[in-house]
C-alpha cells in the first residue's frame, strides 16, 4: 500500500479518573483525505467509573457533524449522534469549535476482569488476547474521528493540523442523564 493510504494521527491526550481540566497547547494531529479530524484519548485502561468529557478546539472553528470512535485495534467502539445519549453538542461561533460533550459509561466490571488477578488479564506477549486465550477488545485508547465543516461550508484539508485543545473531565455521579446501558461491549 502506498504511504498516502495512511493517516498518522497525534499522540493521545492521557486522562485519569478524576475531575480535571487539560489545556493542551499546540496539539498536533491529522486530518484524513476525507476531511475527518482525528483526536486520540488515552489512559482509559485506568478509568473504571463513568466519566463525562467536555472538549473544544481553540483557533479551529470546526462545526461537528458526526463522531465515530474506533479503538487503536481498529474495532468500532461507537458511532455517536446526539440521539445516542452519549454525545451532546453546543454550537459555537468564531474561532472556537463546537463544544463536544461525551459520556463514557462505567467500566467497573471490565476493570475487575482485566486488572491483575482478574479472569481476563491481557497477554503481555500479544495484547489482542487474554491469557485465557479469548480475544481482547482494548478500550484504553480511543480515537475520536470527527466529521465536520467550517462556517464557509468547506471541510478540513488533509494533512497535519495544530490547535489548542481544551478538555474537562468529570467523574459522573449515579443517575447521570446521559447514561444508557451498552449491550455490545465485551463482558
Amino acid at each position: 500500500m502506498p504511504k498516502e493510504s495512511f493517516t498518522v494521527i497525534g499522540m493521545p491526550v492521557v486522562v485519569s479518573e478524576q475531575n480535571a481540566t487539560y489545556a493542551v497547547s499546540n496539539y498536533t494531529t491529522a486530518v484524513g483525505s476525507d476531511g475527518t479530524l482525528y483526536i486520540t484519548l488515552g489512559g482509559l485502561n485506568n478509568v473504571c467509573q463513568a466519566m463525562n468529557f467536555k472538549s473544544y478546539l481553540k483557533n479551529y472553528p470546526l462545526r461537528v457533524d458526526n463522531v465515530v470512535i474506533p479503538n487503536f485495534q481498529g474495532f468500532l467502539i461507537d458511532s455517536l449522534t446526539t440521539e445516542s445519549g452519549y454525545l451532546a453538542l453546543t454550537p459555537q461561533q468564531g474561532a472556537t469549535s463546537d463544544i463536544l460533550y461525551y459520556y463514557r459509561h462505567s467500566f467497573q466490571q471490565y476493570c475487575l476482569e482485566h486488572q491483575a488477578g482478574g479472569s481476563k488479564v491481557v497477554d503481555s506477549a500479544d495484547p489482542n488476547w487474554h491469557l485465557s486465550g479469548t480475544p481482547h477488545t482494548d478500550y484504553s485508547v480511543l480515537i475520536f474521528a470527527i466529521g465536520g465543516h467550517f462556517d464557509d461550508g468547506s471541510v478540513p484539508q488533509a494533512g497535519s493540523v495544530t490547535f489548542d485543545l481544551r478538555l474537562d473531565t468529570k467523574v459522573a455521579t449515579n443517575g447521570s442523564a446521559w447514561w444508557t446501558p451498552e449491550t455490545k461491549e465485551e463482558k
